[in-house]
């Protein structure tokens, strides 16, 4: 339901949004997202469990940013087999010295550079 509403509630309406998640979080943006392209122009996930979701996002040309920690070797590797299935349209991002919850001192803002950096490319690309 928030996804129907948000788009409509601004002056902007015809602008498309950007989901994230973490965790399971990650798994509903992703199928969220993949339900409303129209409505989304990509998603950004935080240690997320995307393998929940791979199935629908193979034929799907959503850009999605994975961003793991380095340290955090399973959440990274179960990322990577998610992303060769999601078409071609998701960046693995590894943040170095990271574990799973990025509570490590100065990584959220490492993610967050790599966030911003993204944002903009999808921005250029008319968010695909």
């Amino acid at each position: 339901d928030t996804l129907h509403f948000a788009p409509n509630s601004s002056p902007r309406a015809r602008q498309r949004i950007v989901l994230a998640g973490t965790g399971v979080g990650a798994a509903v943006a992703l199928h969220a997202a993949s339900r409303l392209p129209d409505r989304v122009a990509g998603v950004v996930t935080f240690a997320g469990l995307v393998e929940l979701a791979a199935n629908e996002l193979r034929n799907a040309r959503l850009p999605v940013l994975l961003l793991v920690g380095a340290n955090d070797r399973i959440t990274a590797r179960r990322n990577a087999e998610a992303a060769r299935s999601f078409g071609g349209h998701a960046t693995l991002m590894r943040i170095p010295r990271a574990g799973h919850a990025f509570e490590e001192p100065g990584v959220l803002g490492v993610a967050a550079e790599h966030v911003t950096g993204w944002l903009a490319r999808i921005d250029r690309r008319g968010g695909r």
